[in-house]
């Protein structure tokens, strides 16, 4: 959310449902920026408070959230289903009542086996990982702004296709 602030030029100060928001325009389009600031497994009341006073629908979100399943620096794009174990989405999901919420999945890499999932989430990136969060970063980035300007199907096309040949890459 940072990386997207930073690029759009759009302040992520505005407290509001509990997180930390920001409203800018891209390409034309309006855009809310949301952090929420409860537990990340609470994340599901932001997201509901800020769909009913905007009066938007499930298709007009786009969570963005880490995901230890993916290799570090992958990304998918998708429009529906489980959480995949991923808590935060998981709350979403419950509290929304629907699987049916767009997602950008961006992968940190499984944990070690001696780290705990939730200290290997909070820990910080190693700095041989640096230019490849970096480059995710800014891939998710381009994803998010596919997502505005050409719709989820087509941005799905592109960001789901470009990850599986980068992630068969030896």
């Amino acid at each position: 959310m940072d990386h997207l602030a930073e690029r759009w030029g759009v302040s992520v100060r505005n407290a509001r449902w509990n997180a930390l928001t920001g409203k800018g325009i891209r390409d034309g389009v309006e855009v809310v920026l949301m952090k929420p600031q409860l537990f990340m497994n609470r994340s599901g009341l932001p997201v509901s408070m800020m769909l009913h006073d905007l009066n938007l629908s499930l298709e007009d979100v786009l969570v963005i959230l880490d995901d230890a399943a993916l290799p570090l620096g992958s990304l998918r794009l998708r429009k529906q289903g489980s959480s995949g174990g991923h808590n935060g989405l998981n709350d979403i999901i419950e509290v929304l009542d629907s699987d049916r919420i767009p997602r950008l999945r961006m992968g940190i890499g499984s944990s070690p086996t001696y780290l705990d999932l939730a200290e290997w989430v909070l820990s910080d990136f190693r700095k041989s990982e640096r230019e490849i969060v970096e480059t995710m970063l800014g891939r998710g980035a381009d994803s998010v702004e596919e997502v505005i300007n050409r719709g989820l199907d087509a941005a799905m096309a592109v960001v789901n296709t470009r990850t599986k040949e980068e992630d068969s890459e030896p």
